[in-house]
């Protein structure tokens, strides 16, 4: 095992490693993204406190039980009868801005972790992050309609959030889009995901709107 001197540094929001290795010519550095604990050119890397697949999942994942809380309390509130109850109807609001920031939080985080690298990042490195998104099923690998259907379909983190209706829906949405411009087939995954927690904050919101009504009347 090399001897290396590891720090922390950022790159363009990007959590790395310097990893300052004697042995290579004129005192080298070799950039590593923040993942968890590997082996990577015979240099062991620091455990880190995230790991690339929580960036975006993770603030997904809390923005999706938000935005489900306040809707289950809105839509509870608008079936009952009686007096309004105040306190649930802020529990509900404050859950629902509580899903907006963290929908913007996996916004940002996804662009650190799939848009593109600075000119000066080497190729190898571009390759290089794009196979550890893939090891950790960020990334997309089929490239046809049908084969990119049936991978969506089997992947357990929609499948958790959505039938295999509402995927299909977003997949015809995004198929051509994502095929345009700098954009990418392989991180529509990711757009699904976003664009359905976007659809259920714009439900949420619609019903607060009802709930609002419904106080004044």
């Amino acid at each position: 095992m090399l001897k290396a001197d590891i720090k922390p540094f950022n790159i363009t929001g990007i959590e790395m490693l310097i990893i300052d290795v004697p042995i290579l010519k004129d005192g080298g550095k070799l950039y590593i993204m923040a993942v968890p604990e590997r082996i990577f050119y015979g240099v062991r890397e620091t455990k880190m406190q995230q790991g690339t697949e929580n960036l975006i999942y993770q603030k997904a994942s809390k923005c999706w039980e938000c935005v489900n809380m306040s809707v289950q309390i809105f839509s509870k509130l608008l079936k009952e009868e009686g007096n309004f109850n105040t306190a649930d109807y802020y529990k509900a609001r404050n859950s629902l801005r509580d899903a907006e920031d963290f929908l913007k939080e996996a916004v940002k985080n996804a662009k650190k972790l799939l848009g593109p690298t600075p000119a000066y990042v080497s190729e190898d490195f571009q390759k290089w992050r794009d196979e550890l998104l893939e090891e950790f099923h960020i990334l997309t690998m089929s490239q046809e309609y049908e084969g990119l259907r049936s991978e969506l379909f089997e992947d357990e983190f929609l499948r958790e959030w959505m039938d295999e209706e509402s995927i299909e829906l977003l997949l015809k949405k995004h198929f051509q889009t994502q095929q345009s411009g700098k954009r990418k087939l392989s991180t529509i995954k990711v757009r699904i995901i976003l664009d359905r927690l976007e659809d259920l904050i714009n439900q949420a919101k619609d019903i607060n709107k009802q709930a609002v009504q419904k106080q004044q009347s």
